[in-house]
């Protein structure tokens, strides 16, 4: 009969448990000295939080991109932060431009799929959004806000060759001097390539091309003026006086300079997405619901279509091909001249 009793004691209490849980907290101002005109409603869900400025790491999909000042406002009886053209930066979005005649901006106003969450313990502000909003980290990229065109210099390279020969007393010379000079000031780079030659008594001074270039980092090309060359690729190389502007591989990453096609597609929860050749695992990485686009994998000297598996927090497994012959956006190399 006691245990029948304690049994029926559980089951009436737990219940009871679970509702007050869900009640909000409520304080007694006789306990609490000093707090007489403090509101102490909005403390009854938690730690809350207070329009103004703040100062916190910038964490977005899991990345922190540093410390950033923003400022939370009020709006629609909601708090929210409002984003200034610096954070709207280091937001680091892809094919966003800031309004014109905008001053501040909220994260619906950009994207209603986009979520972020103020951690006052770690004093973290976390955005989460669909990856394929976000501008592409390539790997093995560097930051082009940290690329520079160096410290003014000038540079002066020479190849010099002598040779003298005696056959039955009659002796003969030629003398050589090769030149490749450079100033570099400004960005542009100023270069002269000439030769000199002496033989018999004869002199010869040939320039060879003199020519100006500077980079031009956010396309990942280079500009040239002057005389040059074609590259050869598909045709004799040829030479040309004029402007040239071309896709210079050596500002890409390494996982931009082969052949690999774009893989996208769409997670519907925290998902760990494999991409796969042949049964090889060739990429692999976790994304946040929404959209997605991989386009920094490394080619492969192995053909066959990808095969790409979307493993979703719930267990569940979306598996789709894409064809290794498609070309991803950007892949082509362009030169105008």
């Amino acid at each position: 009969m006691k245990l029948r009793e304690i049994k029926v004691g559980l089951m009436l209490l737990l219940p009871w448990q679970e509702a007050w849980a869900a009640e909000a907290f409520s304080f007694n101002r006789a306990h609490l000295h000093g707090a007489a005109q403090v509101d102490l409603q909005k403390y009854q869900y938690g730690n809350p939080l207070h329009a103004g400025q703040y100062r916190s790491t910038l964490s977005v999909n899991g990345r922190d991109l540093g410390e950033e000042t923003f400022v939370i406002q009020e709006h629609d009886g909601q708090l929210e932060p409002c984003i200034s053209p610096s954070l709207f930066d280091a937001l680091q979005l892809k094919d966003a431009q800031w309004p014109t005649a905008a001053t501040c901006l909220r994260f619906s106003q950009i994207d209603k799929a986009i979520g972020w969450e103020y951690d006052s313990g770690e004093n973290v502000l976390r955005v989460n959004m669909p990856q394929a909003l976000l501008q592409p980290h390539y790997r093995g990229a560097v930051n082009l806000k940290k690329v520079d065109s160096g410290v003014p210099a000038a540079v002066l390279r020479y190849r010099a060759n002598s040779y003298q020969s005696i056959v039955d007393g009659d002796t003969s010379s030629h003398h050589y001097l090769g030149l490749d000079a450079s100033l570099r000031a400004f960005g542009w780079r100023l270069h002269h390539q000439s030769s000199y030659q002496a033989q018999e008594g004869n002199t010869h001074w040939d320039s060879i091309a003199t020519w100006a270039e500077r980079s031009v980092v956010n396309w990942a090309s280079t500009l040239r003026l002057g005389q040059g060359w074609t590259d050869g690729t598909f045709f004799d190389s040829v030479s040309f006086i004029g402007g040239r502007l071309a896709t210079d591989v050596r500002m890409l990453p390494g996982s931009r300079r082969g052949f690999a096609p774009s893989v996208s597609g769409v997670a519907r929860t925290n998902a760990r997405v494999t991409v796969t050749q042949n049964g090889a695992l060739l990429y692999e990485a976790t994304v946040p619901p929404g959209k997605f686009t991989f386009d920094d994998l490394y080619p492969t000297n192995a053909g066959g279509d990808l095969q790409v598996t979307i493993h979703e927090a719930d267990g569940s497994q979306d598996t789709f091909t894409v064809p290794y012959a498609t070309l991803r956006p950007g892949a082509g190399r362009r030169g105008l001249l």
